[in-house]
Parts: C-alpha cells; structure tokens; sequence
C-alpha cells in the first residue's frame, strides 16, 4: 500500500512542493494542502506541475494540490473548529500529515482524530535568533513576540511525533533543549512550470513586475526583497547598499536586482544615479526567471539576516558562481571557499572575486562545476526524499524504502 504525506499550510512554495514532488518520484502519494484569501472554494483537488532536479536536466512531476480558505485553518489554528479541515482531510486518507508552525494546532487535532503521525517542518530559524533586527528596526511589538515564539516552536516541536528542520543552527538550539525526535533535512528546489503558477504564492501589490529581463552586457544578479512594511527591510537594504558600492567599482557590469523595485526605495535618487544598477521587481514567470540566472555572469548575495535561505539554494540550481557572505557558514552544510563559494564581507572583496570571475571564464566554469555538485551532494529530490522518509520512518511507522 502506498503511503499517503499530506503537507499542510507550509509557507514556502517552493521547498514544500519541491519535498512533495520528490517523494512522489520515490513512489509516495501526496498532496499539498494551501490556505488561501479566496471565497466560496470548492476545494477539489487539482494538480500543479513542477520540475524538481537540477537546471536543464529537470523531471516534470504533477503534484496534488488542495485550496482552502485561510479561515478553514485560522491564524496558528487557535479558533477554528477541526470539522471542515476533517472532511478535507478524510478522503485522502493519509498516514502522516506534515505542518509547520502556523497551523500546528488544527492540524494536531486532525492527526489524534485520524490517528496519524504529526511531522513538524521548521523551514528556518528561531525567530529570537532576528532579535537584534527587531531591536535596530524599532520593532518593539515584534521583540516582545519573540521570546513567545521561541517558547511557541518549543512547545509544539515537543509535541510533535518528529521535527525536520532546514536549518542547522535551530537543530543545534533544539537538540540543547533535548528535543531528540529530530532531523536536518536539506530542502530540494523546485521551478513552477505553468505560466504564472508561482505568482499565486507572491504579494504582488507590492512591487512593481518589469517584463525588460534584456541586458546589453554581462551582468551579476542578486534577489533582495525590499519592502517598508516589514521589520527586516533595514538588513535587506544594507545588502542593496553593498550590491550598489560594488556596482559604483565595476561600472563595465551591470547588476542586476530582483525583489527590490525603485517605488520600495526611500532614496530613489541615490540609485538612479548608478547607471549599471538595475532593480527589476518580482519576476512571477519561472521562465523569465530561468532565463536571468542562466544569462548571469554570477550570483552576489549579501547574507544578511539569520536562517537558511532560499536564495543561495536557487542558485545552487541553476549551477552559478556564488559571491556571498560568510554568515551563510552558520546555516548551510560546510562551504569550501573558494570553491564551493566565495565569500565576501565587505564590497571591496567582492570586487575582486568578481574581477577574477569575469577576466576567466576557466575559473567562473570551475565554480559553477562545483556550484551543481554542491547542488546534488545537498539538494538533489533523490537525497531530500531520503532525508524525509527516514523522519517518517523514527515517528513510528514503516516507510516504502
């Protein structure tokens, strides 16, 4: 009998989706369950396809999906009877259900009245480990959440049949706190085939979408989420601020930015003046978005905030030079420098591997090798699928394998 993993209300779209669809290779039914700001849903299923592998050598994978409404699980699942979540849930009959901390306690209560495993995923870090930006930010309301939340992820991650998290310093922070039903599972990335099929998952109000992804020259592109409404806004714009001093150094190469549009910048004319600095927005078309990774002289990532991130891992994927910082080292598996990536901490640094990387195109080959076998050492679907099913198998029941 095949196993049935029901992924419910996890945020990041491409890692959850990813997961899901490397576990059906390996022969698991599954099913993503996502809450939505739409009425009247009717919440039958539909599948949405995605490719999971590693850029140009990628396998098409259908993944069901299921939409409900966002009060059918409720902020953190508090005030929502399970009834309507249960009848969602019955017909796919599954034998482990995964959540992470949102909805955790709707989805607890549908996994005691199925009598079900309950997975917990912790795609990033603690949020006590953001702390000092909410602090920088002003934002008092947030610290005093903090310390909540921490005691929150504590709470649930005990009573969890089993945790996976993303993240290598929460596991360490966890297993301190001797949460020992747990495991660091390295996600696996995934791109959206249908045309605008990520954009579902994006805010678009607030940023501005330029459809111009032609450059003239070589360029070196960056993804930095700008947006005044959020408290880390300040951390994103210091890693804008670093990308800018390094452009101002190199003015033969473009940059170019996503996530970051000049309506989002306080002081638009500071970056106007920087001719080689493009900001482009959120680019919603996978397509669009395959096409400016492939055509990028490099990836510059200016780590700034604590947590794994998604935006070394899709750069992973489509096997370019990375220039980041070395707080990643914290986060990831161990880097090699300058091999695995280049790490960079301040903009004249930078400068100079970029220099090297753009005078030897023997050199930029060699770290976009190493790029991909990074890739398939961490985040390939076959090792994630593995990671997952053995957390499957340590909460209590036998797996497929």
């Amino acid at each position: 009998m095949k196993l049935a993993v029901v992924y419910v209300d996890i945020g990041e779209a491409r890692k959850v989706y990813g997961s899901a669809a490397a576990l059906s290779v390996l022969g698991y039914q599954t099913c993503v369950v996502r809450s939505i700001e739409k009425d009247n849903l009717s919440v039958k299923p539909s599948c949405m396809d995605v490719e999971i592998g590693i850029d140009l050598k990628t396998k098409r994978v259908p993944v069901k999906t299921i939409d409900v409404a966002k009060e059918v699980l409720g902020e953190k699942g508090l005030h929502v009877s399970p009834k309507h979540f249960l009848s969602i849930l019955r017909p796919l009959d599954p034998t482990v259900l995964i959540s992470d901390r949102h909805s955790w306690f709707v989805v607890k209560n549908a996994a005691k009245k199925l009598d079900v495993p309950l997975l917990l995923w912790v795609p990033s870090a603690y949020s006590i480990f953001k702390l000092f930006l909410y602090l920088s930010n002003r934002a008092f309301s947030r610290s005093l959440l903090t310390p909540i939340g921490f005691f929150y992820l504590t709470y649930i991650a005990r009573h969890s049949d089993y945790v996976m998290t993303n993240d290598i310093l929460t596991a360490k922070v966890m297993q301190g706190l001797w949460i020992r039903h747990m495991e660091t599972v390295w996600p696996t990335y995934t791109r959206f085939v249908n045309e605008d099929a990520y954009a579902e998952f994006l805010p678009r109000t607030r940023y501005v979408r330029n459809g111009d992804h032609r450059f003239p020259n070589q360029y070196v592109l960056s993804l930095i989420a700008i947006d005044s409404k959020t408290v880390v806004s300040e951390a994103e714009l210091r890693s804008l601020k670093f990308v800018k001093s390094v452009a101002l150094a190199v003015p033969d190469i473009d940059f170019v930015v996503i996530g970051t549009s000049v309506e989002a910048l306080r002081n638009r004319r500071d970056y106007a003046k920087v001719k080689n600095l493009k900001l482009i927005g959120l680019v919603y078309d996978d397509t669009h978005l395959s096409e400016l990774y492939r055509n990028a002289l490099c990836v510059l990532y200016p780590y700034r905030m604590p947590g794994f991130s998604n935006r070394l891992l899709e750069a992973f994927f489509y096997g370019k030079a990375v220039i980041t910082t070395s707080l990643t080292n914290k986060y990831y598996g161990d880097f090699v420098p300058n091999r695995d990536v280049i790490f960079a901490d301040n903009p004249h640094a930078a400068v100079e591997a970029l220099k090297k990387i753009s005078s030897y195109a023997s050199y930029r080959r060699q770290l976009e090798d190493a790029s991909r076998a990074y890739y398939i050492a961490h985040y390939s679907p076959e090792k994630h699928a593995k990671a997952v099913e053995r957390s499957l198998g340590y909460a209590g029941f036998k797996t497929q394998g």
